[in-house]
């Protein structure tokens, strides 16, 4: 991490909760906030103090689940899509050369591949061209306005675009011999719980299934030593010990790798439930 982001992250939380102090009618207008437009400078520090206060983790979720399904989230996809070439093109494809090797070694195919958090829609339509040995492609999105965009933007056979939270709709939806996936950081706004949840279900309806994930960690968080999650930095998201969480669930790891992309450090894991 670097200074600029070590200063970030020391003084955003002191901020934050001067903020709240200081503004207490913007803390009301921030916590009656719908989500459809995107919140000011001021709303956006304000809401991070707000998050700095809360204790229960799945709170935490709940008000990243509000923001990147409202007008934020919108914004994200539109203004960050440069990082599929300069994150996932230039570092983070390792895991597809990984996951390629992966499904290689499997006596059957794979039916189809889920993207969480598939945001712009550039990476999962990018593995529906490469992945010569998944039929189907899928990519899912929390952003409702965000699904429109993508469905209008690619058209192939191959691939279509779902809105819903993973940890229902990948329950209802999902079948086995499936290959889920998440990238650029999306399991950091699922509390452990969600996540735990999630594995368990996916190991025991859907098996054999492999999970592929590029996941930013905490700079002082230990992956030796920490395997309880916990939220960090200047989202307020979590940072979470992923290689316990999959054998904890019913998984074993197949790749794993740490990476520094960004100034931020990354993990790409691979992991499959059932034989």
């Amino acid at each position: 991490m670097n200074l600029v982001q070590t200063l970030k992250t020391t003084l955003k939380p002191v901020l934050g909760r001067l903020a709240v102090r200081a503004f207490p009618g913007r803390v009301k207008a921030v916590e009656q906030h719908d989500g459809r437009s995107r919140l000011g400078a001021l709303d956006r520090l304000v809401r991070f103090g707000l998050l700095c206060r809360l204790q229960e983790h799945e709170r935490i979720s709940r008000s990243h689940f509000r923001f990147w399904a409202g007008g934020e989230g919108k914004a994200f996809a539109e203004n960050y899509r440069d990082r599929f070439e300069s994150w996932f093109l230039s570092d983070h494809v390792l895991i597809v050369e990984e996951l390629e090797r992966c499904l290689a070694g499997e006596r059957d195919r794979y039916d189809c591949l889920y993207e969480i958090g598939c945001g712009d829609g550039q990476v999962v339509n990018y593995l529906s061209t490469r992945l010569k040995a998944i039929d189907r492609f899928v990519g899912l999105d929390i952003n409702e306005q965000v699904i429109l965009g993508n469905q209008e933007r690619y058209a192939k056979p191959n691939l279509r675009f779902c809105c819903g939270n993973a940890v229902d709709w990948i329950p209802s939806h999902a079948r086995p011999r499936s290959v889920f996936m998440s990238n650029g950081g999306v399991m950091e706004y699922f509390s452990e719980a969600e996540i735990r949840a999630l594995l368990r279900r996916i190991a025991t309806d859907f098996k054999p299934s492999m999970f592929a994930l590029v996941e930013p960690v905490a700079a002082d968080f230990s992956l030796e030593t920490e395997t309880v999650s916990r939220p960090h930095g200047t989202e307020w998201s979590f940072t979470h010990n992923h290689r316990h969480l999959f054998t904890a669930n019913g998984f074993r790891v197949l790749y794993e790798r740490e990476t520094m992309t960004a100034g931020y450090r990354w993990i790409l894991m691979i992991a499959k439930a059932g034989e």
